[in-house]
């Protein structure tokens, strides 16, 4: 396949680790690829294909290429609706997923992850403003927290948060024993992971946006990382004292909680419950356990809204336009018949 390059180099916005976590898994999209079944990856809808391509800058993009949608919504989790790329990644309970977009358009975007099977997974979406943009029409021109289980959506939380076209945004979900929280700017989404999943199956997702209709939205920097809420190098999941830094993880008498956090611990008999943490929800007492402030830094930029228009067309462009770098010669990706 035949590739321009980007002419003009641009920097790109991404979502470093935060104080209290550690990167433990990045993505990877290799170039001039379809993306399922490459690198761990895969997707749920065989109809809209995801393709990996790289700058001239060095970075690797994920792209949809086609835009197919139902034209009435998606009433089914089912066909476009399930335009997911996801990865298995690491398996990890307290941490955070985050990644950058850019889109040419004001369709769908988002990330999936904790996903159980093609049918029961969960994503942050940030949903185009019109009829043909969303997947639920109820949601358009707002930030969602969905579980879809079967052939329902059902909303965790919401709040009234649209996206400005060719603008690099970054997107990033936070699971903390059980808690959610989701950012975009100065967007919070909360509520309960569902079922007790992992933050696993992480990736990408979009919905009426891809090369077909020059309504391109490209993802990258999609990164994982483990919660370290004390900064000992020891991530949470594993740490039996999540909130007193112990490197060594000394724990005197075998109860699963570090002697660093354990006023009984050398041998004095009991009184406590235990308490290390390897992800689930049990908390010392005599703790302060507190959780990692999710998703500062993140984003930033003053939310507005999209303006509501479908714009999925091929009209006055002539290529891609992204942050300042004319991508030119895709004609190859698309959808063939």
């Amino acid at each position: 396949m035949l590739f321009l390059m980007p002419v003009m180099m641009t920097a790109l916005m991404s979502a470093p680790a935060e104080a209290g976590e550690v990167e433990i898994w990045r993505g990877e999209f290799p170039n001039d690829v379809y993306l399922d079944g490459e690198a761990g990856w895969s997707s749920g809808y065989d109809g809209d294909t995801w393709y990996g391509y790289q700058g001239n800058d060095g970075t690797f993009y994920g792209l949809p290429l086609s835009d197919d949608y139902e034209e009435n919504g998606c009433e089914r989790w089912s066909g476009a609706c399930s335009n997911w790329l996801t990865n298995s990644a690491e398996d990890v309970t307290d941490g955070r997923f985050t990644v950058s977009i850019y889109s040419e358009d004001d369709d769908t975007l988002g990330i999936a992850f904790g996903q159980q099977s093609e049918d029961d997974y969960l994503l942050f979406i940030l949903c185009g403003d019109g009829d043909a943009s969303c997947p639920l029409g109820d949601l358009g021109g707002e930030a969602a927290l969905l579980h879809i289980s079967g052939n329902s959506a059902t909303v965790i939380d919401s709040a009234r948060a649209s996206y400005d076209q060719q603008t690099n945004l970054v997107l990033s979900v936070t699971s903390d024993e059980g808690a959610l929280n989701a950012t975009y700017g100065n967007t919070n989404l909360r509520g309960d992971m569902p079922g007790g999943r992992a933050l696993n199956a992480v990736g990408l997702y979009s919905y009426n946006a891809g090369y077909a209709d020059r309504s391109n939205v490209y993802f990258w920097d999609a990164l994982l990382y483990a919660l370290d809420t004390d900064d000992d190098s020891v991530i949470d999941d594993e740490d039996n004292c999540e909130d007193v830094s112990n490197p060594d993880q000394t724990d005197e008498d075998a109860d699963g909680l570090g002697a660093a956090c354990d006023d009984n611990d050398a041998g004095n008999g009991g009184g406590d419950n235990g308490g290390g943490d390897n992800g689930g929800g049990d908390t010392a007492p005599g703790t302060d356990d507190t959780s990692l402030d999710d998703g500062a830094g993140v984003g930033g930029e003053e939310l507005k809204i999209a303006g509501g228009c479908a714009c999925s067309s091929a009209s006055g462009q002539a290529g891609l336009a992204f942050g300042g770098l004319a991508l030119i010669g895709l004609a190859g990706l698309r959808r063939r018949d």
